[in-house]
């Protein structure tokens, strides 16, 4: 590529100043020079070849305007000089006074007009012989020298004719004076020995004159046409190189332009395979070149931020292969885009190797399902979740902890799956030793805090007989701590059978508004001592869940409990309930409290764990919500949260639909056909 670049630039330095004063011009200057002189050698071309034609026409027309002027001037003088001799003869032969009267006053005036066309011959040729022209005062062009010849004889000939008519009407003057003082023998002799020679004489001229000039008229002619000739010649000669010019300029620019541009496009090709340190040569000033250095700026900062981020992946790449946890992301259609160090020593492959595989052809199809499944669920729910997966479901595989969310574009769209995957095998042994030590706990509880709980209800029933005022009050606080502490004891039993997948559920059509106004309904006493309003937001009333009625009636109880915990003074909670999808349905509770972080937000879900929220904090055993999660997961439904600090929560529950049962008369027309 830099050579390509460096052979352009050497052509241009030996093309001349003049080809990169053209390459420095704008492009469409460099397009339009051709074009405009092409057009240019169109138009002068014809308009030369015109002035040439009229240039000769011209001389043409003033050949030919003098060839008729002096035939004209010869024949005037031919006719004049026969009638001045006829009359002449008429003079000696008439005796009477009046007509010698009447031919004298003829005479005079033929004697008149033969002087004149006399005179200007003489004059034509006079102003011939000085300009050096051929008998006329108009430029003519460059005369041969035979053309020179004859016009020199012409101009000698009109000399002589011009003595020869002076000299014939001086004889004609003796003539007639002889006639008039009556000594007609002499006029006879004189006229018939003098003027008759002469007057034969200036016809012969004439007539040598006249053949002379139609010679020269038709050597002018042939001269003019040759001359014509030439120009044309000279016209289409000057065309002809000048469109040959044209055509080397307009080759020059466009192997320029060829030239520059397959640079460019060699060095664009160069780019885009990922050779950035090249550099397109291209040194003109013009569109092309400004482009070639446009393009090796960005090639240069394209390079600066490549090694930039091949730093950052580098930096990245080492901080998540130390990681003990497995790391991953995944496209919507399951490849995996990035695999750690670790999740490539689990599966036994190199991490590159990972990358465009699915879960199918790294884990195997059983292991995949739950995987695909669980990535569905962030990506309908569009938050981060949390889940339990085994790479085999054979319960000795470890226990991973996957936190799961999902990957979004600049315009807001799911382009994948981010994972983290973290071991938890050992913390499920202790939680399960810790859930045994409970469980036995709670049934070993159960029977002496019922018994407990009765002996303390018959004293609160004064059944024994009136309490002092301050024994009933401490019966009170007993009866209700025993209380608090059975429904603990309880839930924990609960929790503990769900895990186990004891807990059977009574599966029913559930219609949302239902349960929706019903667990407000439980909760008003409790929001109106708070003042905390209740709102129920359920459009559509035909909407029916899947599910067992009192567990979810626990489910949003708690919920919506929670909620009224952390709610300020004059705030608002909402619970509401829409479809979610044609399979689906979405019950979320809203309120105002102070939000949650992320990162406690990955861990709500867990047993025990509370949030500290600070003033709004109402305490709590930490298990409602780990009660919820289970409840609703043995449903098949989904449970998350989505918050921002200062922003309130949303908690929502996704759950089966059940569909509308169809009409008697659908039914009907149904079977009927």
């Amino acid at each position: 590529m830099g050579a390509m670049g460096h052979r352009l630039a050497t052509d241009q330095r030996r093309a001349g100043g003049w080809r990169c004063r053209v390459n420095d011009l704008p492009l469409r200057w460099q397009i339009l020079l051709p074009i405009a002189l092409v057009l240019l050698l169109g138009v002068l071309s014809p308009f030369a070849s015109l002035l040439a034609l009229h240039a000769s026409s011209r001389g043409f027309r003033h050949a030919g305007a003098r060839h008729w002027r002096l035939t004209t001037d010869l024949t005037a003088i031919q006719s004049d000089h026969l009638r001045h001799r006829l009359l002449v003869t008429d003079f000696l032969t008439s005796a009477h006074p009046q007509a010698r009267a009447r031919i004298e006053q003829q005479l005079a005036a033929v004697e008149g007009r033969l002087r004149a066309a006399t005179s200007r011959s003489l004059e034509s040729s006079q102003v011939a012989a000085e300009l050096g022209i051929g008998g006329d005062a108009s430029p003519q062009p460059r005369s041969s020298p035979a053309l020179t010849q004859r016009s020199a004889g012409r101009r000698a000939d009109s000399f002589r004719l011009g003595r020869i008519s002076q000299r014939y009407l001086r004889a004609t003057a003796r003539v007639l004076g002889l006639a008039r003082s009556g000594r007609q023998q002499e006029a006879h002799v004189l006229s018939t020995r003098v003027v008759q020679p002469l007057l034969l004489q200036a016809s012969q001229i004439a007539t040598a004159m006249f053949h002379a000039e139609n010679e020269q008229l038709a050597a002018r002619h042939a001269e003019a046409t040759r001359v014509a000739s030439r120009r044309l010649t000279a016209v289409v000669v000057i065309c002809c190189l000048a469109a040959v010019a044209a055509l080397a300029l307009t080759l020059g620019l466009a192997r320029s332009l060829t030239r520059r541009l397959g640079a460019l496009l060699a060095g664009a090709q160069t780019f885009a395979a990922g050779t950035l340190s090249s550099v397109i040569d291209v040194t003109a000033r013009d569109e092309i070149g400004t482009i070639a250095r446009q393009l090796n700026d960005m090639a240069s900062r394209l390079s600066e931020l490549l090694s930039e981020l091949r730093t950052s992946e580098g930096r990245l790449r080492s901080v998540v292969d130390s990681s003990e946890a497995i790391i991953y992301i995944k496209d919507t259609a399951g490849r995996y885009l990035l695999a750690n160090r670790q999740l490539a020593e689990l599966v036994g492959l190199d991490a590159r190797e990972i990358v465009g595989r699915t879960d199918g052809e790294v884990f195997g199809s059983a292991a995949a399902a739950a995987f695909s499944a669980n990535d569905r669920l962030v990506i309908e729910a569009r938050c981060a979740m949390e889940f339990e997966e085994r790479v085999r479901d054979d319960g000795v595989s470890p226990v991973y902890l996957s936190a799961k969310f999902p990957l979004f574009t600049e315009r807001g769209e799911i382009y994948g799956v981010g994972g983290i995957s973290t071991d938890i095998t050992q913390r499920k042994q202790v939680e399960q030793l810790k859930s045994d030590f409970v469980a036995a706990a709670s049934h070993d509880l159960r029977t002496p805090l019922t018994s407990i709980r009765g002996a303390i209800g018959l004293l609160d029933g004064a059944v024994f007989g009136p309490l002092p005022d301050k024994a009933r009050e401490l019966v009170r606080i007993a009866v209700v701590n025993t209380d608090r502490l059975i429904r603990l004891v309880n839930t924990m039993l609960d929790l503990e059978k769900i895990e186990a997948g004891q807990l059977e559920l009574r599966l029913e059509r559930v219609p949302l508004s239902e349960i929706v106004d019903e667990t407000i309904a439980s909760l008003a006493a409790l929001a109106a001592g708070s003042r905390v309003a209740l709102v129920a937001d359920v459009p559509d009333t035909k909407l029916a869940a899947r599910g067992d009625r009192d567990h979810l009636l626990r489910v949003l109880t708690n919920l919506l409990g929670n909620a009224l915990k952390v709610s300020p003074t004059g705030g608002r909670v909402t619970l509401s309930g829409a479809a979610d999808g044609p399979d689906w349905l979405r019950l979320a509770v809203t309120d105002q409290g102070p939000g949650i972080g992320k990162r406690a937000q990955a861990q709500l879900f867990r047993k025990y764990y509370q949030v500290q929220a600070g003033a709004h904090s109402k305490g709590g055993t930490g298990l409602g919500l780990a009660l919820c999660k289970a409840i609703v997961e043995q449903h098949g439904g989904v449970v998350g949260v989505q918050s921002e600090v200062g922003r309130g929560a949303t908690f929502f529950v996704r759950l089966p639909r059940e569909h509308d049962p169809p009409s008697p008369s659908t039914t009907t027309a149904t079977t009927t056909t």
